[in-house]
């Protein structure tokens, strides 16, 4: 238990900040698949393609250098991106982008991480540096920031998450702001949660989420249902865990997923947990056969499904889950993922690929995964065939120093209101890497669903 993670005692309203001019547009627009498109059931037998099962995306590269973006979309249908210290906009669905970060003395460290309150439209932002947490927020689409320069955390902290939910129980009473804003963070040992109840402005109260026991600490994105029931996952020690909490952060159950045999992939990626709008959760994970798995929750997190494979025979290799559900049943998925022959590896998982091993970034989704294993997966490859976002080993165990580690740890997916997907991801292999594996880079990119199946049951097919 943890008293306190941060006490924000001097709040400075940042000024108007003014954006620059826009950046190069860098926007390509994906054709439907003609390769990389498969489907399936959840025991992996072949299924013919739905109608309509091609979708266009938009792939725009931010041009800027970093990985592990993270993103989100207001209810205006503007786009927020992190990569590395900088915040991007872009108000035409990622055709271009503008710089919209706090003003230059807020402090710019190590680790960010960007949330979207889709019922606000407040864009909160957190830099990381060791054992300091720095966070601020926006209501005016970046325009202006409020933040405090000198906030600091706890010891140990890490690979944070930062999420927003209602209010559970009569005790949890908000202040000036109607949902409850969330901090989580890996303390070695175990996941700790701490939240405000002014809006960011304060938080108090961090409590463990996720136990030594169940080998907690390194965590993945919390997120919330719609009635704020918090679910918090993690890569524990075989199995895949899911801490859930049902009165706003303050106690948490720990549920660790029975996979039948499945385990889970080491070095061990997050897994992602996505909710949809009647209160199912869906977990997805990388498996020790290094094939993605979900297990579904139909009853608000306290028993689980068995594991579905959600990826098809042919992505021979994956890491790096994220998911984002709509209506019931209808839940996307993505991952990094190879088609090479990974029978001469020392084991199927991304540290051990060939040095010719191309990595690309693959979607999965389905509309009736409720009906588990009999659902159909229809998954494609949105990153082109000659500009993978990786080639040859992609090391994702912690920091050796190694040109490999480049991608870092995770990916983000979100979706607005009408059902559209979007997912930041890191371009780690520029055309010139794609013919000299030596030379590697971190770009943030944006794909964005232009047409196709959409996650929400009253506009099935976007366009």
């Amino acid at each position: 238990m943890r008293a306190s993670l941060l006490l924000l005692v001097a709040l400075l309203l940042a000024g108007c900040f003014q954006s620059v001019p826009p950046s190069v547009p860098g926007a390509v627009v994906q054709p439907p698949a003609t390769h990389g498109l498969y489907a399936y059931d959840g025991t992996g037998k072949a299924v013919p393609l739905p109608e309509g099962a091609n979708a266009t995306w938009l792939l725009s590269d931010v041009k800027h250098s970093g990985a592990e973006p993270t993103l989100g979309v207001t209810g205006k249908g503007t786009i927020f991106v992190v990569s590395s210290n900088d915040v991007f906009r872009s108000t035409d669905n990622g055709s271009s982008w503008t710089l919209a970060s706090p003003p230059a003395n807020f402090p710019r460290t190590l680790d960010p991480m960007l949330w979207v309150d889709q019922d606000t439209g407040r864009v909160f932002l957190d830099h990381l540096y060791v054992a300091c947490s720095y966070l601020a927020f926006s209501d005016d689409e970046g325009a202006t920031w409020l933040y405090n320069p000198a906030a600091c955390g706890i010891p140990a902290d890490d690979h944070q998450t930062v999420g927003t939910g209602k209010p559970q129980g009569a005790t949890t009473v908000t202040v000036g702001y109607p949902d409850v804003v969330y901090y989580g963070w890996n303390g070695a040992a175990f996941s700790g949660i701490a939240r405000s109840l002014d809006g960011g402005l304060t938080f108090a109260g961090g409590v463990i989420a996720i136990d030594q026991a169940h080998c907690g600490g390194l965590n993945g994105h919390l997120k919330s249902d719609k009635d704020g029931i918090l679910y918090l996952p993690a890569a524990g020690c075989d199995q895949p865990v899911v801490a859930v909490s049902r009165d706003s952060g303050m106690t948490w159950e720990q549920h660790v997923i029975e996979t039948g045999g499945v385990g889970r992939s080491t070095p061990g990626d997050d897994p992602s947990i996505a909710i949809d709008t009647a209160g199912n959760a869906y977990l997805v994970w990388p498996g020790k056969d290094a094939h993605m798995y979900a297990s579904v929750s139909t009853d608000k997190g306290k028993t689980w499904g068995p594991a579905i494979k959600v990826s098809p025979p042919e992505v021979k290799s994956s890491m790096m889950a994220v998911s984002i559900a709509g209506d019931p049943g209808r839940v996307m998925f993505g991952y990094y993922g190879t088609t090479a022959d990974t029978s001469s590896w020392k084991s199927p998982n991304s540290d051990d690929a060939a040095k010719d091993a191309r990595w690309h970034l693959y979607v999965t989704w389905t509309t009736g995964l409720l009906s588990g294993a009999n659902a159909t997966m229809v998954t494609q490859q949105l990153t082109p065939d000659d500009n993978p976002v990786s080639i040859g080993r992609v090391h994702n165990g912690g920091d050796d120093g190694t040109p490999d580690r480049n991608l870092l740890d995770f990916f983000d997916m979100q979706r607005d209101g009408q059902g559209r997907v979007y997912v930041a991801y890191t371009d780690g292999c520029n055309h010139k890497c794609a013919t000299d594996p030596a030379t590697r880079n971190s770009e943030t990119n944006v794909a964005v669903l232009k047409q196709g199946v959409g996650l929400m049951a009253a506009a099935p097919r976007l366009s």
